[in-house]
């Protein structure tokens, strides 16, 4: 499937993209659906007190689902079949992918 644009939005246990992971991804299409939203199980962490008051997602929220290698293939084929990739911060998000 072939979008146009996605909006693409994620949550971290931090701002670091080289120590911190990701919490939760999120994307729609350029028609609004929902065509990706799951939470992320850290690997790594398993508190992240600071993020958790910004985006308020506790590590319980996140411990029986699944970690981002099991999801990264679908995150990459929707992300390379679409021609622009819109969200707030961007790069950061990305980085994360």
């Amino acid at each position: 499937m072939e979008n146009k644009y996605i909006v693409l939005d994620t949550e971290t246990t931090g701002l670091n993209a080289a120590e911190d992971e990701l919490l939760q991804v999120s994307i729609i299409d350029n028609e609004g659906t929902v065509i990706f939203d799951s939470y992320i199980r850290p690997t790594q962490h398993t508190e992240w007190a600071e993020a958790e008051r910004v985006n308020h997602i506790t590590p319980e929220m996140v411990a029986d689902r699944p970690a981002i290698s099991e999801k990264i293939s679908e995150i990459n084929a929707i992300i390379e079949n679409s021609d622009t990739i819109i969200g707030y911060n961007t790069q950061f998000d990305i980085g994360f992918l």
